[in-house]
């Protein structure tokens, strides 16, 4: 296959334009794009704020300051929580400016495992022989005190700055949560420490339900589906300086299958990919785009499906096509771009649950943002769809779902 990289300056990449001089490469990667292995994307496009937020973060930390709060990534999945997290822990390493520990809360099942996994971890950046960490046996967790094990870490984060990434907090243990919060409201206050949290849009109520108030005060960055120019550099861009020729015009109608959610995009790339390795072919044109459609209409229907069942599996099918039916009441040009009040909501789970009470429709709500069904992005008072389109296939799984139908 005659494909090339390395665009280099003379790239000029704008939607509908794409010109590239690229320079030679003799064996292109068998698979470009990697959608939903939680890997960064081949081009992060569309999240500069949020790594603009987490580099100042890095700064005050590189410079021995303390953050002013927690970092909360919030969001549907399939939007790039888990690349961003991944993104922030290269860049830490790269830098570094401090020791960055990944974790899941599979690491910190209980508060027992807070000093044998937790903080081990950490340690072993600085070396395991240079402080002994207590067990919890000896640590005071009652009202949040977890004075020997924040004091010593707090000593620790004053010789050498920290960054504990916990991704799918949504899980997390409430216990664990409870006590981990707390240290990281300690520490922060008098050494440069900062804590991440990635969820789905239920971690609002999982930290709620932590009991440590003070984590609203979090910096909330909402992790959605992104514009029309990121979502196209996101495809185009890696498509180029790996030698492709993008013809103006044809990704536009990839762009809006897509429905600016970054797993499509990443599918559709990953399609537009094997297609041109297929056809042994650099020119992304309308045929190319015939030839991939197939392929990413086959991955996006296997995920709804996938998704449809969990929504079976869990009880929760009648709550979800009722709520899915008040969405499509709703005015608007755009399926996916549809909202719903909270009243609208209460009224479209009381269809599907007959007269239960306010804590049975507040537990169906709640089920369905844990699932990224629903959710309220930061700032608004009306719920949105969480995955572009899921709800047409919710109505009728056995049509092919079409972004505006």
């Amino acid at each position: 296959m005659a494909l090339r990289a390395g665009c280099g300056p003379s790239l000029i990449l704008e939607p509908g334009n794409v010109v590239c001089h690229p320079t030679a490469m003799d064996d292109p990667p068998r698979q470009l794009f990697m959608p939903g292995t939680g890997q960064l994307p081949p081009y992060f496009a569309g999240r500069e704020d949020e790594q603009r937020t987490l580099l100042d973060c890095l700064d005050v930390l590189r410079e021995g300051g303390t953050v002013p709060a927690d970092i909360v990534l919030m969001g549907p999945r399939g939007n790039g929580k888990t690349a961003l997290l991944r993104w922030f822990d290269h860049e830490i390493v790269a830098s570094r400016a401090a020791d960055a520990v990944s974790l899941t809360p599979d690491d910190i099942t209980h508060t027992d495992d807070l000093s044998g996994v937790l903080f081990p971890s950490i340690l072993e950046r600085i070396g395991k022989t240079e402080v002994k960490v207590p067990q919890v046996g000896s640590m005071s967790v009652e009202g949040g005190r977890v004075g020997s094990l924040t004091r010593r870490l707090i000593s620790r984060c004053r010789r050498r700055p920290r960054v504990v990434l916990l991704d799918e907090a949504h899980n997390l243990d409430l216990n664990v949560g409870r006590t981990l919060l707390n240290v990281s409201q300690r520490v922060r206050a008098e050494a440069p420490f900062l804590l991440i949290l990635a969820g789905t849009p239920n971690l609002v109520d999982r930290l709620g339900l932590m009991g440590a108030s003070f984590w609203d005060g979090s910096k909330r960055l909402d992790i959605g589906r992104l514009d029309a120019p990121a979502s196209f550099d996101a495809l185009a861009k890696p498509l180029v300086e790996h030698g492709a020729v993008v013809t103006p015009g044809t990704l536009d109608s990839v762009v809006a299958e897509s429905q600016l959610y970054p797993y499509f995009i990443q599918v559709w790339g990953d399609a537009l990919w094997a297609a041109l390795r297929e056809r042994g072919t650099t020119a992304v044109d309308a045929d190319i785009v015939a030839v991939a459609e197939p392929r990413f209409q086959e991955r996006r229907d296997e995920y709804y499906a996938n998704r449809y069942r969990e929504l079976r599996r869990e009880g929760c099918l009648p709550v979800a096509s009722a709520v899915a039916r008040a969405f499509a009441n709703q005015a608007s040009t755009n399926e996916d771009r549809r909202t719903l009040t909270d009243e609208g909501l209460d009224r479209a789970i009381g269809t599907a649950l007959p007269g239960t009470d306010g804590d049975a429709k507040q537990a169906a709500a709640t089920r369905l943002r844990e699932l990224g069904y629903i959710w309220q992005p930061a700032g608004r008072i009306d719920w949105e769809p969480g995955i572009p389109s899921l709800m047409g296939y919710v109505l009728n799984p056995r049509t092919v779902s079409r972004p505006n139908t």
